[in-house]
């Protein structure tokens, strides 16, 4: 059963119940108040029949001018009394000694009546029922003429539980028909009012069908918008999950296909050579050397390859050594370091440090700066210059390490691809260099980690710039789950 069928049924069944008890009180109180008034009546009819019959009694025998009546003719006197208040709803009967001495109108019925029923102090009042019908009977004790008499009189009252019987049967054609409008009423209410949770319905099935973008229109009561604005956010979040998940597994999928393709080559040349040595019965020294040769430089490429794949593919799924290290301490040792690579390649290298303080894993951040500059050697030609300088900002504590050339440059589409794992502009020279495509995609994850950002402008033929803005002390940054932590960068 549907939730609009529900709450029309429920709406219509507790309306009907209302109406139902609120006309069953009503007719109730009503029945109850023309009882009393009956009874009222009644017991008045009674004391003034009782009083009439001992005033009959009197003035007959004072009339008579006797002292005492004879029994006949008080009960003479006593059935023309009661022969002028008899008729079809009221009846009145008198004995005496067990004996019946008068009667007239409505006959007294045969019920069992306490023996106490008759008091002395007060008439005696009792409603009983006898073949369908109601009375009221009451009952009082006579004294005439000396002797103790019993007075019965009885009231019919049935008509007032007929005209209950008939209120009751009214209420329910009554209810019947009263429903039956309120139904039809409820029900043309009742759907515009759960329209939107229909519409909601309906967007809801498409969400779960894999339709992220649809949202529900915020739109018809409080309570409505509220729960279309929950659907929204709840739809968007999913969106964005999905979104992410599928970004996640595209770069994943890209980063293996890269992965094979870039470890294929050097295994190719690595066994095409080692095969020509192996079946070549006549190989010269010169072939052989350069045969090997070809091996040892494409063995080490692979060995670079896997290297670096794997400080990638680790980062962040250990916890950072921290420790404070000056700059111009640190600049000096990547300058001594790099120094031997920019005299082979003939080039001009300035660092210009700043009196600072870096709190970080002294190991990823040198790691860092000997890829950029690497990178920066790769990207410029023989006489040109690169500079390696340090900015502080004291206000922000954050240090700005920068790496800057004047080589070949790149576009701004390199720009974008640039920190992506096995990305390369020119794949032949990048080989050719000994690269992988994984330098900048290993700074920028130890960038990520210690809490800073990095930077690259560039124009092509001007060179490149990148500047690393790290946090003097870095905050504590989560590691990414281990699940994500190759494809969070492919």
């Amino acid at each position: 059963m549907k939730l609009w069928q529900k709450v029309f049924l429920c709406a219509l069944f507790l309306m009907m119940a209302a109406i139902h008890v609120v006309s069953l009180v009503l007719v109730q109180n009503s029945q109850q108040l023309m009882l009393e008034r009956e009874q009222s009546r009644c017991l008045e009819s009674h004391e003034n029949l009782s009083a009439n019959l001992v005033n009959r009694v009197i003035y007959e025998r004072l009339r008579l001018n006797k002292i005492v009546l004879d029994e006949e003719t008080i009960q003479e006197q006593m059935e023309l009394s009661l022969a002028a208040v008899g008729s079809n709803t009221f009846g009145a009967v008198v004995y005496q000694d067990g004996q019946k001495l008068a009667a007239s109108g409505v006959s007294i019925p045969a019920v069992d009546l306490p023996q106490d029923f008759i008091r002395k102090d007060f008439c005696s009042l009792r409603p009983i029922e006898e073949d369908g019908q109601h009375y009221l009977l009451a009952a009082s004790f006579l004294f005439v003429e000396g002797r103790q008499m019993e007075l019965y009189t009885v009231s019919d009252i049935s008509e007032i539980y007929t005209l209950r019987a008939k209120q009751l049967a009214f209420i329910q054609r009554m209810g019947l028909i009263f429903s039956c409008c309120s139904a039809v009423v409820l029900l043309f209410l009742m759907i515009p009012l759960l329209a939107p949770l229909g519409k909601l319905n309906q967007i809801t099935q498409k969400i779960a069908s894999g339709n992220y973008a649809v949202r529900v229109p915020e739109k018809g009561s409080i309570e409505f918008r509220e729960l279309a604005r929950s659907m929204n956010a709840m739809a968007g979040a999913v969106e964005a999950n999905v979104n992410r998940l599928e970004q996640v597994a595209e770069d994943r999928k890209r980063f293996i296909a890269n992965l094979g393709h870039e470890m294929k080559t050097p295994l190719t040349s690595i066994l095409g050579f080692a095969d020509i040595l192996r079946i070549s019965r006549t190989v010269s020294d010169s072939q052989r050397q350069e045969y090997a040769g070809i091996i040892v430089e494409e063995a080490k490429r692979l060995r670079a390859l896997s290297g670096k794949l794997m400080e990638l593919i680790t980062m962040g799924s250990t916890a950072l050594t921290l420790t404070s290290v000056s700059i111009p301490d640190l600049f000096a040792e990547i300058e001594l370091a790099m120094r031997p690579s920019i005299q082979a390649h003939e080039l001009n290298f300035f660092v210009i440090p700043t009196h600072a303080a870096l709190v970080c894993d002294v190991t990823l951040i040198k790691s860092m700066l000997f890829n950029l500059l690497d990178n920066a050697i790769k990207a410029t030609q023989k006489g040109g210059r690169i500079l390696l300088f340090c900015t502080c900002d004291a206000e922000e504590e954050k240090l700005r390490i920068t790496v800057r050339d004047n080589g070949m440059g790149m576009t701004e589409e390199t720009i974008q691809k640039a920190t992506e794992p096995f990305y390369m502009a020119d794949k032949t020279r990048t080989r050719r260099a000994g690269g992988a495509g994984l330098g900048l995609a290993l700074c920028a994850e130890i960038v990520r980690i210690h809490g800073g950002n990095l930077q690259i402008k560039s124009k092509l033929g001007e060179g490149t710039m990148i500047r690393v803005t790290l946090p003097m002390t870095p905050p504590q940054i989560d590691p990414p789950a281990p699940s994500q932590g190759g494809a969070s960068h492919a």
